[in-house]
């Protein structure tokens, strides 16, 4: 095999394994993010025009069937609260 063939046998073999990375980790968003989502105690949130038409983007192109824009805030919202809460109350003593 010459340099040039294993070259491209190298390049084809990091692609196909970097398709299969990306596929898992699209399914890992899908089933964070991007599941159906149903809470009968809600409430409004107003977002820019320019930032709900990229949120249904994201909702429409890659969720799961009966993915919301709003099952996609809210998961977002609470992993971000879970993670400074602990700032949070910190910052709420100073």
């Amino acid at each position: 095999m010459s340099p040039t063939e294993r070259a491209t046998s190298t390049e084809e073999f990091h692609q196909r394994m970097g398709k299969t990375k990306d596929r898992k980790q699209l399914s890992e968003f899908q089933g964070k993010y991007l599941q159906p989502f149903r809470n009968s105690h809600r409430k409004a949130v107003y977002v820019s025009e320019e930032i709900q038409r990229k949120l249904d983007f994201v909702v429409r192109r890659i969720g799961e069937h009966g993915a919301s824009v709003s099952g996609y805030v809210e998961q977002v919202l609470r992993e971000h609260l879970d993670q400074y809460k602990e700032d949070v109350e910190r910052w709420r003593k100073l």
